[in-house]
């Protein structure tokens, strides 16, 4: 199979690289799997994603009990930052009102819940912002960046 049509899933895509209709892969809403080593290892979307959450919430547990046990911090300096200027926006007071604070106030205002409700809050949210690409389906994702990077590599 080309290397440029392997992952080739729509028909505009056949017509830009030139592909053959025998060598592209059907789109995964026929009902037809166009990367069978996907459901052959019996990994879905779903699947991976709850898996990454958990390993992502894994992590931020184990950087919670390094931070409480260990001498050297799981957590960057630059969390705690984030953190102190969200309590002083929780007590009513400014995010600049710490001295290396540079980072928009937007910040501050979303880590509000470190003040109010945990220290972790915010780990947790930066988790399920990191997580938030793996909600694109990954045939899509290979359907639209492989072509494209085999044409730019003039494959």
């Amino acid at each position: 199979m080309s290397p440029k049509c392997a992952f080739v899933t729509t028909k505009f895509e056949q017509k830009l690289l030139n592909c053959p209709a025998h060598l592209t892969a059907r789109h995964p809403s026929s009902g037809d799997d166009p990367h069978p080593m996907v459901s052959a290892a019996g990994m879905t979307l779903r699947c991976v994603v709850l898996v990454s959450a958990a390993l992502r919430l894994a992590l931020v547990v184990f950087g919670e009990w390094q931070d409480a046990h260990l001498e050297v911090r799981y957590t960057d300096v630059d969390y705690l930052v984030f953190s102190d200027a969200a309590a002083s926006v929780a007590a009513g007071g400014s995010p600049f009102a710490r001295a290396t604070y540079r980072y928009s106030p937007i910040l501050a205002f979303l880590l509000l819940p470190n003040s109010l409700l945990h220290a972790a809050c915010g780990k947790l949210l930066f988790s399920a912002a990191g997580s938030l690409p793996c909600s694109r389906p990954v045939a899509d994702f290979r359907a639209v960046c492989f072509p494209i990077c085999c044409v730019a590599k003039g494959n």
